[in-house]
């Protein structure tokens, strides 16, 4: 009775102070904020900065990418109006050396070819026919290269209008490339300044979780021995028919279940391991797996001194568990701290804290 009496006490007093400390730590997070969640804030502003701004670094991309097929075809255009320049060049060039050489032949050399073919008519009407169908060929040679001038000038206008079209997409494409260059340059350091932000933001929560992990522990501990100590008192005012019947009831126990309950060197060992980092397969005391931090606190040697919980579910089994004892079930195992409380290793990307013994774990004592 007596053991069963102070448990209940401890697990009374465990239980109001866990309620107390967990309604304090509901405070901060209604009534004011954190430096963690301060920081969590700037960071998820800057986050929200940063991607607006990536939607204008976008549109920047896609305003350069048009400027610079703007461009393409500009360069396209005037490169074909010079081609035309040069046939209509080339025509003019051939036109006008043809008439020049025929004019020298009919004018200055006096070619004899020319005036035998006009003076070979043996009549004057044939003469004059002959005459009048050179001069309309001078005259259809000439008015061929008027038109192949006239083409000419209105291609170089063109050419001229094409080649300014061209320097003003030359000169969008490079106001675009600058706007893009200035959008990624300001996008990278938004990005620098949330990861830094971000990555402060984390190890802040890290330091406020350890430090209420830590006083929630100390908490607890205070509790226990708060509770055991009213126990005793409790135990030594108490008359001689109870302490007959709680020896009497002690000594049944003793007879179902180990002697020496309470471990409290393996509840000291499992407090100061608090905040330690997870680890599978490390035995301590820089890192623990869940058998590896039981082993430690109940042994105090580092590895995994204990086995693992299935040797440990092995280990006989107590209904009256006491700090010390071991909470264990098929795949993960703690220290009992009291007040349905344990200290264990839970997972990858967690520490060693304090949680509720989980509901299918049974209480072993080595």
């Amino acid at each position: 009775m007596r053991n069963s009496h102070r448990t209940k006490q401890v697990c009374k007093a465990a239980g109001c102070i866990l309620l107390s400390a967990s309604l304090m730590c509901l405070v901060p997070a209604t009534g004011f904020a954190t430096p963690a969640s301060e920081k969590r804030a700037e960071a998820q502003a800057a986050y929200e900065s940063l991607t607006a701004m990536q939607v204008e670094l976008d549109k920047a991309s896609n305003v350069l990418i048009d400027a610079t097929a703007a461009k393409k075809a500009a360069q396209k255009k005037v490169k074909d109006a010079q081609k035309k320049i040069d046939v209509a060049q080339d025509k003019i060039d051939e036109l006008q050396t043809h008439l020049g050489s025929r004019a020298r032949t009919m004018y200055r050399s006096g070619n004899s070819s020319i005036l035998d073919v006009l003076f070979s008519s043996t009549t004057f009407q044939e003469f004059a026919t002959l005459w009048d169908l050179l001069d309309q060929l001078n005259q259809k040679d000439a008015a061929l290269v008027q038109e192949t001038k006239d083409l000419k000038a209105e291609v170089v206008e063109q050419k001229k209008i094409l080649e300014e079209q061209e320097a003003e997409a030359e000169k969008q494409e490079q106001k675009a490339r600058q706007a893009k260059e200035e959008a990624a340059q300001t996008v990278e350091q938004m990005t620098s300044t949330y990861n830094a932000l971000d990555a402060e933001a984390k190890r802040l929560l890290k330091e406020e979780q350890e430090a209420q992990s830590r006083a929630d522990a100390e908490a607890a501990r205070r509790a226990i021995e708060q509770a055991q100590q009213n126990s005793q008192d409790d135990d030594s005012a108490s008359d001689g028919s109870a302490q007959d019947e709680n020896t009497q009831q002690g000594e049944s126990n003793e007879s179902s279940e180990p002697s020496g309950g309470g471990n409290q060197s393996a509840v000291d060992r499992a407090y100061s391991m608090l905040g330690r980092p997870y680890q599978y397969g490390a035995g301590g005391t820089s890192t623990f797996d869940c058998s590896g931090l039981v082993g430690y606190c109940i042994t105090g040697s580092t590895g995994h001194a204990l086995g693992s919980t299935g040797t440990m579910m092995g280990f006989q089994r107590v209904t009256n568990p006491q700090p010390g004892d071991i909470c264990v079930n098929d795949h993960h195992c703690g220290i009992y701290i009291g007040g349905g409380q344990m200290i264990h290793a839970p997972q990858t990307g967690d520490v060693v804290s304090i949680s509720g013994v989980h509901g299918d774990m049974i209480y072993v004592r080595p």
